[in-house]
């Protein structure tokens, strides 16, 4: 399936990026983002293993689940807090400034809730991975 892409704008370097959202409750998956270069991971709630005894719901993965995954391609970590960042600088877009370019790219009645651990979630150039377990 082929995502609309939109253009958001870093704070920091002012370049521009492409991204889309995904709503977690619509997909049933949790997310997480990566601590150095911001890679989105996702985990389906349905398929999570059987060993793993957290327990997951829609939005960002629970705290307890980082000890679990797999480190991310860049040597980073997908954790519950960590941010998306920008493709060129590497510098967290924040959740409060990313509101306006997220709203105004946004489908009619659809209002962002100003936080990366929402049910919302944000693929940065399309760099994203699914189930990173150990």
């Amino acid at each position: 399936m082929v995502r609309k892409q939109n253009i958001g704008k870093c704070d920091t370097c002012k370049k521009e990026f492409n991204y889309y959202m995904v709503h977690n409750g619509f997909n049933n998956t949790s997310h997480a983002y990566c601590s150095e270069c911001g890679m989105t991971a996702f985990f389906d709630l349905v398929q999570i293993p059987k060993s793993v005894t957290v327990s997951f719901g829609q939005g960002a993965i629970p705290e307890a689940a980082e000890e679990l995954l797999k480190e991310c391609q860049c040597g980073g970590k997908f954790t519950s807090n960590a941010k998306p960042r920008c493709p060129h600088c590497l510098n967290e877009l924040f959740a409060e400034t990313a509101t306006s370019f997220l709203q105004a790219n946004a489908s009619k009645g659809w209002l962002w809730l100003k936080k990366w651990t929402g049910v919302d979630c944000i693929i940065v150039e399309n760099r994203k991975t699914y189930e990173p377990w150990k």
